[in-house]
Parts: structure tokens; sequence; C-alpha cells
């Protein structure tokens, strides 16, 4: 069976990169769907070292051809409106009211620097972790979380607002940087302000959250970046590398904290690489499902459910007898199977991608910035999504209300 797992991990390397050949020849150049395809290139990559290795694959069996195939498949039917965007041709992306746009953004960066308080509290995170302490700052941050399971108040409003309009104003800050007449100040207030929101859980030792906001920027970035002058291109693509240099480091440094005991090289690529494991051994016999308790709870409390587990902890005591949870990453294909079955999922996947490429529609060559909105969520799903688990699971319903009042908004009210 060696060879045939190690055939399998090598065909799910070629069939991504087969579909970056693909992409290159049709669309002629490097879009937002490049972006995506390359990420799960390197993510199916980093599966094949971590299948072999006995410190880190006791929880993997051995693969099948059928949830591979399935996996693919079903991921580039999200793909399917990322690759249109990339083919249309606008002229100009418009709003009804632009003074509404800056004014969620200064409400944003607000929220954004009120919720911080004192940011000596940051820096002092930094540097005890990077002083070797990152395992205790993320074993204090666990132990925080767990005593505080099941408490639903509000500890920080600032930081609520700052949480649910950080992808919206990523949209809204790309569109600010396309226009010809700049509000510098507010624009270096917003790039303020995505920093300290990546820099928050850095500070108490939490790689996702810091990756999930950064990987939402990028994902943003590559679908407006065909729109921007070049000039802001050239400097935005010198500040990703910059910000991701200094960004590695950190997060370099919480892997030696947490996994030195059992190699930090290949405690990396099981971080970037485990979901395909995990879908292919688990999507389709995972002893049960969560009933949408992961993926739309909130949903479900608003439509009268009962029971509905708090957060990841109540979630877990309440489906012991699941095979794995959302204690491994299963991607966001995955994390739907685990909490709808196969069938239910997949119509899930279809009618998402269906919906976003029937909002892409051009008048006179112009398009709303309202319209992008579904788009940059679906690009947050496959870009972070892909790597760990469904991005607004949990309290992230609310980003998703958060998007569809703004969508309403921008479209109906014209505001």
């Amino acid at each position: 069976m060696v060879d045939y797992n190690s055939n399998l991990l090598i065909l799910n390397i070629v069939l991504w990169v087969l579909m970056l050949i693909w992409y290159l020849k049709k669309y002629k150049h490097f879009g937002a769907g490049g972006l995506l395809i390359s990420a799960f290139i390197f993510y199916s990559v980093c599966s094949y070292p971590i299948f072999f290795d006995t410190e880190w694959n006791y929880f993997f069996k051995d693969l099948k051809l059928f949830p591979l195939l399935l996996h693919v498949v079903l991921i580039v039917i999200s793909f399917i409106p990322i690759f249109k965007w990339d083919g249309m041709k606008v002229n100009e992306i418009k709003v009804h009211n632009y003074s509404f746009i800056k004014l969620v953004c200064w409400f944003f960066v607000i929220c954004t620097i009120m919720r911080v308080g004192d940011l000596t509290t940051i820096y002092s995170g930094i540097m005890e972790m990077m002083a070797g302490g990152g395992a205790d700052v993320y074993n204090e941050t666990m132990s925080e979380s767990l005593h505080n399971s099941g408490n639903r108040g509000i500890s920080n409003v600032f930081s609520i607002f700052s949480n649910l309009l950080y992808g919206i104003c990523t949209l809204f800050f790309f569109f600010l940087l396309m226009k010809k007449e700049r509000n510098k100040f507010l624009i270096w207030l917003l790039v303020i302000s995505f920093i300290i929101s990546i820099l928050i859980p850095i500070a108490i030792s939490q790689r996702g959250p810091a990756l999930n906001r950064a990987l939402l920027f990028l994902g943003t970035y590559f679908i407006m970046k065909d729109y921007l002058p070049k000039k802001i291109t050239k400097i935005v693509s010198v500040s990703f590398i910059t910000i991701g240099v200094l960004l590695l480091v950190p997060i370099l440094y919480i892997t030696f904290a947490r996994f030195e005991d059992r190699g930090a090289l290949n405690s990396l690529c099981y971080y970037f690489g485990e979901q395909n494991i995990y879908f292919n051994n688990y999507a389709l016999d995972n002893n049960g499902i969560r009933y949408g308790d992961r993926v739309f709870p909130m949903f479900k409390e608003i439509l009268g459910y009962e029971n509905v587990p708090a957060d990841f902890w109540e979630r877990r005591f309440k489906y012991p007898h699941l095979k794995i949870n959302d204690e491994v990453f299963i991607g966001y294909v995955g994390d739907l199977f685990l909490d709808f079955g196969p069938i239910i999922a997949s119509l899930i996947i279809i009618i998402y991608s269906w919906f976003c490429v029937s909002k892409l529609k051009i008048k006179n060559g112009v398009l709303y910035l309202y319209q992008l909105l579904p788009i940059n969520i679906l690009m947050h799903i496959c870009l972070f999504g892909g790597l760990f688990l469904f991005p607004y699971a949990d309290t992230g319903n609310l980003e998703i209300i958060m998007y569809i009042l703004m969508y309403l908004a921008l479209k109906y009210f014209r505001i």
C-alpha cells in the first residue's frame, strides 16, 4: 500500500500542476485563480512527506482514489466564479455613494485602534513569545478559552466591529487605491489597522488567525490588482514581500516553540498539508455529522434550534463519537462534509458557486463594488479555507451577516 498511497499523493500534485498549466494557457496572466491553484499545489506538496512521517501520521489511514478526485472536483467548482472574474474586462468599478465607503473605513480604523488600548500589550506578547515562551503563551490562551467556554458575553465591542469589517474594508481599501484622488491619511490608517489585526493573534502565539487575516488581504489584492495603477501594484508587491518576511519570523518562532520535540520543518508541512489526507480518510466516513453546529451555529439559533454549541469546546464535548473534529484541519470542503454529509455539502458548494457567477454581470463596461462582495467571501473561503477550515464558522457567522447587510445597503439603498 505504500506505493499506492505514494502514487495517489503524487497524482494530487500532478492534477493541480496540470490545472495551473491550463489556467496560464487560457488566461495568459497570473490572477486570483492562479494564486488559488498555486496555493493548492503547495498544500498538496506538503501532504506528501507527512503521510510517511511516523511523528505525525498516527491518525492517517490508507488513501483512496474516489475521495481524492471528489475533493479536487468540488474545489475546482468553487473556483469557477474566480476564473470568470479573471477572464472579465471591466472598464470601471463604481459605487453609488463614495462617501459611505470612506465612512465605513473610518469606523473600522477607529474600532481597530480602540480595541488595542495599550500597544505595549502586543509588543510584550510578541517579545515573550520570541524569547522562547511561545508554547506557554499558547497554552495560557487555550486555558483561558476553556475557562470561558460557553460565555456569550461581550468583552470588547470595538474588537467585534473591527473583526466584522476587516474583510469588507480590505476590499474597500483597494477600491480607494484605484481612485486618482486619494485620502492618503485614511489609507495609511487602514494599513496600520490591517497590521494591528494581524499582530494581535501573533502576540498570543496563534498562527491561524494571523494567517487568516494575511491571506484574506492577499486574496483581495489579487482580485483587485488588475484595476490598480501600476505604481500602486509595485508598492503593494514590495510591501507584501517585506511584511511576509517579517510575519514569517514570529510564525516560525511559534512553530519551533510548540513543536520542537517533533521537528519544526515537518510540523510546517503538517500544518499546510494535513487537510488533503484528513479529507481522504474521514470526509466520507466520520462516524456521524455535526448538523451544522460548526459552519452555521448562529443561523441555527436564529431558526430556533436548541443545544447549539457556543464554541469549539462545547462542540467537541457534544460530539465525542466523531473520529475527527475541528482539532485538525480538513479544509472548507471537508468542514462542510463533517457538518452536513457529502450530498448537502456538495449542493452548498455548487449553489454558492452558481450564485457568485450570477452576480458577475457587466452593464456598459461597468461593475458595481457590491458585486465583488460575494467573490471576496469566496476567495477567502478557498484560499484560507483550503488550508484550514471554513473561515466563517462559529462567531464568523456574524461576518456573513455583515457581508449580506453591506451588499443590500450598497445595492438596494444605494448608500
